[in-house]
């Protein structure tokens, strides 16, 4: 059978039985800044006793998750944090047509660096991180970036931000583990890894040995 090139599209409650059916125990879920779309997904995680991440990719540039929805998540024992996805890759690749992909028009994700030498952009990227953090911190849990490439590893962990490699993908995995368990021990940032069988286009698109590989370098 052919997979799709974007994979499958299911309800909630067909995801909740293949979640079953899998064992599995945690979901990054992604919801753009369609909150309204969230509650049924919540409360099925929370009854499955899924832990859970909130991936707003997608979302207009600038969009932070507003206090309602924060306030909701407090009282909710799944929630994780929220997390930037490749927030690195669509600040430093603003130009790519595969980050126009979601309609940013080459606008940076974190914060405009045009013509600014590198201490500069380091600067005003430190401050954007900084305010992300604060708007998308739940309680005691603090925000998370996916990280594609390890150049900003260190500026998201200097602001208490946790880390995310991934190590699959399109991108290589010791160096990225590298870098981020450095950063997260420098700054004391919580230190994840993102095991991501996407390759370009297509998901499933790494073979259950490469797969099971980068689990166990995970491991």
């Amino acid at each position: 059978m052919t997979q799709p090139s974007f994979g499958l599209t299911v309800d909630v409650e067909e995801a909740a039985l293949r979640v079953s059916e899998f064992g599995v125990s945690f979901g990054d879920l992604h919801f753009r800044d369609e909150v309204n779309l969230l509650p049924t997904a919540l409360e099925t995680c929370d009854r499955l006793g899924l832990r859970y991440l909130l991936n707003f990719e997608g979302a207009p540039v600038g969009w932070n998750p507003p206090l309602s929805l924060k306030d909701d998540l407090q009282r909710r024992p799944g929630f994780m944090g929220f997390i930037l996805d490749e927030a690195d890759h669509m600040q430093i690749n603003a130009h790519w047509p595969v980050v126009d992909y979601y309609g940013y028009n080459d606008q940076h994700y974190l914060a405009e660096t045009a013509g600014m030498d590198l201490f500069s952009a380091r600067q005003v990227v430190l401050a954007a991180l900084q305010q992300r953090n604060t708007a998308c911190s739940v309680a005691d849990k603090a925000a998370s970036v996916e990280f594609l490439f390890p150049g900003m590893m260190h500026t998201a962990a200097q602001v208490g931000i946790n880390l995310s490699p991934k190590i699959l993908k399109e991108t290589c995995g010791p160096i990225m583990l590298a870098v981020a368990m450095g950063a997260a021990r420098q700054y004391g940032v919580d230190f994840w890894i993102d095991v991501d069988y996407w390759w370009h286009n297509e998901t499933i698109g790494h073979s259950v040995e490469r797969f099971r590989s980068a689990l166990l370098l995970a491991y």
